[in-house]
């Protein structure tokens, strides 16, 4: 513990720890008010300057993929309500800030740690939304939600809160499955606890679907952290096993709406809405297959009608299948060249460090959780962000341009807590 409290401590005055505690606020909106979305624009456009200004390498495709979805907006009546060419604009930024359209080792660094630190608030956070769930003091609306219908998000007041849990679930598995025999007894059941909590409000907030990723992205790690040993796996696998039953029969009033649906109903319900979008997506890729029906906007689905009355948001029901059906074939090229190759990195790359181990994990699940989570264009979303920021830091690591040393989290367990010196440590 003391090695992630010094670590934070190092990084608390860097552009990096001040972009991940915005989007901690953003999420923590039920309790501490709207004040980090109103700073998420400007953080945009001081780290798009910030990326500009200390750049060694530009990546074309991200600019080509870019030109697209320009093109996509261009040659489709897309109606005004969507705003579309604003929400371009501001996906410049975005990428210019978080993908690798813009890199140098410099700015490398301050995305990995960014995506570091987040990981590491996303515990927090998760633990503070289920204690105060436990206790009685949650979102008031989001509590006669939970009884009315099975489900809390806390203080997202959206799914979002189910899938920061699968990263916290993830960054817990990682740092504990690396650390365990140096952490004391004490130290252990806190971190327990933290993870009966992030799986809890998983259960609370997210679907079936994301707990499957979740699970998906857990295996990988496990055979990651424990490669080198079949032994280790076998007891891993045991220990993984053991934790499915407790957890299903111990916290099974948390997964009520994920499982039971409510008899079924709701589960009819959102099967069905699924089919519906995905159906609305495939036929809007097939009116226009090279550039889809334009960026940022749907034609057909059920959220279809009420888009205007809601500025334009909308559910489309799958991130990669938005790419194929709002940019067609030309936009869905571009981003399978951009995630192609860093995945097949991750299967090559043998090495079960903490560095590697964490970001597998993270990879894995930003890859699994985009086929029925729609985020990966939703400007406003923290998770949009955070997978660009998991590509490029991986792209970054099979480029050389990172090396896991730079994730070393040892060399801060050398130092006396707030040391004076760690803030000579930082990169």
């Amino acid at each position: 513990m003391k090695q992630l409290i010094n670590y934070l401590y190092a990084h608390l005055f860097s552009l990096s720890f001040l972009v991940a505690f915005i989007f901690f606020s953003m999420d923590m909106s039920g309790y501490f008010g709207t004040w980090g979305y109103k700073l998420y624009y400007p953080m945009l456009f001081v780290g798009a300057l910030y990326c500009l200004r200390y750049k060694k390498y530009i990546g074309s495709l991200y600019i080509l993929y870019l030109i697209i979805c320009l093109l996509s907006i261009i040659v489709n009546d897309v109606p005004s309500y969507y705003h579309a060419p604003i929400r371009w604009g501001i996906f410049v930024l975005l990428l210019s800030t978080f993908s690798n359209i813009f890199n140098s080792r410099k700015i490398a660094l301050f995305r990995l740690h960014l995506f570091h630190i987040f990981s590491i608030l996303s515990l927090v956070l998760v633990t503070v939304n289920y204690l105060l769930f436990v206790i009685g003091k949650g979102d008031l609306a989001q509590m006669s939600r939970f009884e009315e219908q099975g489900i809390y998000t806390g203080s997202t007041a959206n799914n979002e809160m189910g899938l920061l849990g699968a990263v916290a679930i993830m960054f817990i598995i990682v740092f504990v499955g690396k650390t365990y025999k140096t952490l004391s007894f004490f130290i252990k059941i806190l971190f327990l606890i933290c993870l009966i909590c992030s799986i809890s409000m998983m259960g609370l907030a997210s679907s079936r679907m994301g707990l499957v990723c979740t699970l998906l992205s857990v295996i990988f790690v496990l055979y990651r952290l424990n490669s080198k040993s079949f032994k280790k796996i076998i007891i891993s696998a045991v220990i993984f096993i053991v934790g499915l039953f407790l957890a299903s029969n111990y916290l099974g009033e948390n997964f009520k709406y994920m499982l039971s649906k409510n008899g079924g109903e709701i589960e009819n319900i959102d099967t069905h809405s699924r089919d519906d979008l995905w159906n609305a997506r495939i036929r809007e890729f097939k009116e226009n297959p090279l550039l889809g029906c334009g960026f940022a906007s749907i034609k057909y689905g059920l959220t279809s009608n009420t888009a205007q009355d809601n500025n334009g948001r909308v559910e489309s029901g799958s991130g990669w299948m938005s790419i194929l059906s709002q940019t067609g074939l030309l936009g869905a090229t571009c981003v399978l060249f951009i995630i192609i190759p860093n995945l097949v990195f991750l299967i090559r790359h043998r090495s079960n460090s903490y560095c590697a181990a964490w970001y597998s994990g993270m990879c894995v699940m930003f890859f699994l959780q985009p086929f029925t989570e729609a985020y990966i264009t939703t400007i406003g979303a923290v998770l949009c962000c955070l997978f660009w920021l998991n590509y490029s830091v991986i792209d970054s690591f099979r480029k050389g341009i990172l090396k896991e040393e730079d994730l070393d989290l040892s060399i801060y367990s050398k130092y006396k807590l707030f040391d004076k010196r760690l803030k000579h440590l930082k990169k």
